[in-house]
């Protein structure tokens, strides 16, 4: 059985709508404590969603990364 890649899991689902909805950058820890998750969800799950999505951007900003949709 092949897995669809388009296809996202729940917390995946929650990062893209919260960065989805936000109109601006969010750090990872913005993302967590939107989303209801902790850091280190947050933070493996926006990783997984940047290896499947092209529209996912990041960019470092200090020490923070920063998320956004394009």
């Amino acid at each position: 059985m092949i897995k669809d890649s388009k296809r996202l899991t729940p917390h995946e689902r929650v990062a893209w709508e919260v960065l989805k909805n936000s109109g601006r950058k969010l750090s990872t820890s913005e993302v967590a404590s939107y989303g209801n998750m902790s850091w280190l969800t947050a933070k493996r799950t926006l990783n997984k969603l940047y290896r499947k999505r092209k529209t996912l951007h990041q960019k470092t900003e200090g020490r923070a990364k920063k998320w956004f949709i394009k």
